[in-house]
């Protein structure tokens, strides 16, 4: 989510994240660019990944947080990790565990994990797999893991475990949150689906200060539905994005609250889509608001990005930078006003000026792919990106994917 802006602070550390504790500091460079800052962790036994970020979200310049994937150095899955700088330092902070063999973040579709309304009130969505559920696969769980989702709450001093409303019942995908949004600490949204992927319906609960409760809307009617992040300027004025299927085909779908209940408004598909979906929004005004995913023509060759944009009426699909021949998936979006939106993806960060999108330079070590998942900012002065490197280690004898942040101030 985006935050009023804030009275000018110095950011003072480069970002050198290390396991179990605090980085070390370094002068940052604030040079207007995009600055791409290594995050090393160290080689776990191959071909497990080490570290990789799926989300960031900026309360203040000086309190920054992220989240994502970690090597469990006991056994072999992986666990969900948490960072926090505050000006000076990063540290990995402990989170609850619930007893699990696996802790899960969906890094497909990871940007929306995380959120603060202050910052001493934020919401971290992950998953977790039980001992049981690693180990033995009984058909039931139709490829569909992780099974169960789990919401951690930030008091300002540690996380503390909260369930969603499920069915009872339902032992996999009973209730899978993907994206959080906090207002206050009496109202959060959390979106995401419940139940098997052939019959995925878009689900939504709402937070009211003591336990979470399902929130009827219309998206839960349709097939296949999914809701992947939620955002909003006010309780009043808040927007869901997804995808559903429609005659064998994948659409976008968008649903808005206005304070009283869910409605779906309409949003378009690309001409000659096979499947097309959003994965992002964020609003910079009631008349301003911005989702990114990606479609998929027929016949299917690669996946294209895919921006649109509300402006108070309806919604259009705005041309965003595409690299024929190669993927161009977007993953995330922040949008500071009509002039000023960034967006992320496969393809590197991209800016829109009020007339059109362009790629931004990235200082980059041409020996490491790159992944950019996350993106959030206090304020257009201080903005941030969360992802992986992709390299190829000697010591690890194979691929390993490091945590990746980067910063443009």
């Amino acid at each position: 989510m985006r935050y009023p802006r804030l009275a000018a602070a110095p950011l003072a550390a480069l970002l050198l994240f290390v396991p179990g504790g605090s980085a070390a500091a370094a002068p940052l460079s604030c040079s207007g660019g995009w600055t791409q800052v290594y995050l090393p962790y160290p080689l776990p036994a191959p071909p497990l990944s080490t570290g990789i970020l799926s989300s960031t979200e900026a309360v203040s310049r000086t309190d920054v947080w992220f989240a994502g994937l970690g090597s469990n150095p006991v056994d072999s899955g992986p666990y969900v990790q948490v960072q926090h700088y505050d000006g000076h330092t990063v540290t990995e902070l402990p989170h609850a565990r619930v007893g699990s063999y696996w802790d899960v973040i969906d890094v497909n579709h990871g940007s929306g994990k995380l959120s603060f309304d202050r910052p001493d009130d934020g919401w971290l969505v992950a998953s977790y797999m039980t001992n049981e559920e690693v180990y033995i696969d009984d058909g039931t769980a139709g490829g569909n893991f992780p099974s169960h989702s789990v919401l951690e709450h930030w008091n300002g001093h540690r996380w503390i475990v909260t369930q969603l409303e499920v069915r009872p019942g339902e032992r996999f995908d009973g209730a899978a949150a993907i994206g959080v949004h906090a207002l206050s600490p009496s109202n959060a949204w959390v979106v995401g689906s419940t139940g098997s992927f052939a019959a995925e319906r878009a689900l939504i609960e709402h937070w009211d200060g003591r336990r979470w409760r399902v929130v009827p809307q219309p998206g839960a009617d349709l097939d296949q539905s999914r809701l992947y992040t939620i955002t909003g300027t006010s309780g009043h004025d808040l927007w869901a994005v997804g995808r559903y299927f429609a005659a064998d085909t994948e659409r976008t779908l968008t649903e808005h609250w206005d304070g009283y209940r869910w409605t779906i408004v309409p949003s378009p598909n690309p001409a000659g889509a096979t499947l097309s979906a959003l994965v992002a929004v964020s609003a910079a005004g009631p008349d301003d608001v911005w989702a990114v995913g990606s479609w998929v023509p027929d016949p299917a060759v690669r996946q294209i990005g895919l921006v649109e944009h509300w402006d108070g009426r309806t919604w259009t699909v705005v041309q965003a930078v595409d690299q024929p021949g190669a993927n161009s998936t977007l993953s995330d979006v922040l949008a500071f006003g009509p002039s000023d939106v960034y967006a992320i993806g496969l393809s590197g960060p991209q800016h829109w000026d009020g007339h059109r999108w362009s790629l931004q330079p990235v200082s980059s070590d041409p020996a490491f792919g790159t992944a950019y998942l996350g993106i959030s900012g206090a304020d257009p002065r201080s903005v941030w990106i969360a992802g992986f490197l992709d390299t190829f280690s000697v010591l690890s004898g194979g691929r390993v994917f490091q945590n990746l942040a980067l910063h443009r101030c």
